[in-house]
């Protein structure tokens, strides 16, 4: 008979109490241990502590003692049995992380949230409240409050001016306030599920029998579902089965109903029908099946990136390929945008990108929502998805070939993309107005590229003529967003 090893965690844990770490200590991972508090040996390494993750333990306090750890700069209890936010964590100087992801979180006391909190997660809670103090939260980057039951958000929160990604989803919010789209840096928001959300347009998806599908491996799995290569018809296809569990973007039903609604464009995945008596009665998609040689673009957001995406060492564009994904994506977010559906994560980690073929499709619709044009936010919203992809085009010139940026062209994305991030919410283009640009600079690389001498000073002119209309539009800084 042989002893299970021991989980690394449960190492953590022996070696903590042994006083064996290895010193200075600065991670403690604690998870999944059946703590009901925190070790009194924790507060020994309060000097240099600053990563604490004690998630998927019985724990609904903390002790006063936890305000010595003035280093702790990431706390995740994810999964415990908290029903009101510790008031110490108020008092904690350096705290720039917290989850309290799926407790019973009932309420926040005010003074309850560290004013240096900038990534702040309280997804599948209780709250039906936030306290007004989260307005002193001026650094907060990213905000999770999908899962609850927030019947509003606090007139305070309009001073969370660095505010970046707004989750929301899944509330009982019967209207946002006016001051949310005016957000300065608001560009990836998620408020499916809530009263005040637009209702799904009829769809006449057609329907596949689950007999009629043939399913085969798995080809990836998200915090939404499962998806499986298929054949339906004789044709292969994906097959996303959806969980039924929330996430951090709202429900996986939500996003079914955005993909029903997608209708037909070549740089969005196809919806072709929605699968009837699957097994359990599992919701499920037949989807078009991507060639294996599209890759994702990039990675998600890193801890110390916040809210950029991150890429492989060494990722370059060419300055073709920079232009090709950023007309391609603008084109499939005017296709979203003219049906009144907000993408709500535009980022290179849901593109699919064809170096073969330089063609980009846009993926996830896990934060997706409906909108009403002639709602109180109707034009913000697209308003908030240009900054998104103005952050996204920022990663892509960043990273394009330095041999690249001499090119007159170069110089007309850069002022696109400053036009697009601009803080002011009425001076940002449309994705029509993106489109018509991008589309004509491509039309002039292929000339600026081209052999014969004459047909490049005729590029070169014609790239100079559109900087001018680009530069034009900057400064046309009272213009409504209608005539950009």
């Amino acid at each position: 008979f042989r002893l299970a090893p021991m989980s690394p965690q449960a190492e953590t844990l022996a070696a903590l109490e042994a006083g064996t770490l290895e010193k200075p200590v600065k991670a403690l991972d604690l998870k999944g241990l059946g703590l009901r508090s925190i070790p009194a040996q924790v507060f020994l390494h309060a000097d240099t502590l600053e990563k604490l993750d004690i998630s998927k333990n019985p724990i609904d306090s903390l002790p006063d003692q936890f305000a010595s750890l003035t280093k702790l700069r990431i706390f995740f209890a994810l999964g415990c049995e908290f029903t009101h936010v510790p008031i110490v964590l108020g008092s904690m100087p350096s705290l720039f992380m917290l989850s309290f992801k799926s407790n019973k979180l009932v309420h926040i006391p005010e003074g309850g949230l560290s004013p240096s909190i900038g990534w702040l997660i309280l997804t599948d809670n209780l709250l039906q409240t936030l306290p007004k103090s989260i307005g002193k939260l001026t650094g907060l980057r990213k905000c999770m409050l999908s899962g609850n039951q927030l019947k509003a958000l606090p007139d305070e929160m309009r001073w969370c001016q660095e505010l970046e990604l707004l989750r929301i989803s899944s509330n009982q919010l019967a209207a946002l306030p006016a001051w949310l789209t005016q957000l300065p840096k608001l560009a990836w928001l998620a408020t499916a599920a809530n009263p005040s959300s637009a209702p799904p347009p009829a769809t006449a998806i057609e329907t596949v029998e689950y007999d009629d599908l043939t399913t085969y491996e798995l080809l990836g799995e998200g915090t939404s579902g499962v998806t499986h290569r298929g054949e339906w018809r004789r044709t292969p296809v994906a097959v996303k089965f959806f969980k039924s569990a929330a996430t951090s973007d709202g429900s996986p039903l939500d996003e079914m109903r955005v993909n029903m609604l997608l209708g037909h464009h070549p740089n969005i995945v196809g919806t072709l029908g929605r699968v009837a008596n699957a097994p359990g009665q599992a919701e499920a998609l037949v989807l078009q099946l991507i060639p294996q040689h599209y890759t994702v673009l990039g990675n998600p957001p890193s801890m110390a990136t916040v809210t950029r995406d991150t890429y492989p060492e060494g990722t370059t564009f060419s300055l073709r390929a920079t232009f090709s994904i950023s007309r391609d994506i603008a084109a499939a977010l005017r296709h979203l945008h003219s049906k009144g559906i907000a993408h709500g994560d535009v980022y290179a980690h849901n593109i699919l990108f064809s170096q073969k073929e330089t063609h980009a499709i846009l993926t996830d619709f896990g934060a997706g929502f409906f909108y009403s044009h002639a709602s109180n936010h109707g034009k913000t919203y697209e308003a908030l998805e240009v900054r998104a992809y103005g952050c996204l085009l920022e990663e892509l010139i960043e990273r394009t070939e330095v041999t690249a940026r001499g090119s007159p062209l170069y110089g007309v994305l850069s002022a696109l993309q400053q036009r697009c991030v601009s803080e002011s919410v009425d001076l940002r283009p449309t994705f029509i107005t993106i489109t018509e640009q991008l589309q004509t600079a491509v039309h002039l690389l292929d000339a600026y590229e081209c052999p014969s001498l004459s047909m490049r000073r005729l590029g070169l002119w014609s790239v100079l003529v559109l900087g001018a209309w680009v530069m034009l539009g900057s400064l046309r800084k009272n213009s409504p967003r209608k005539g950009l």
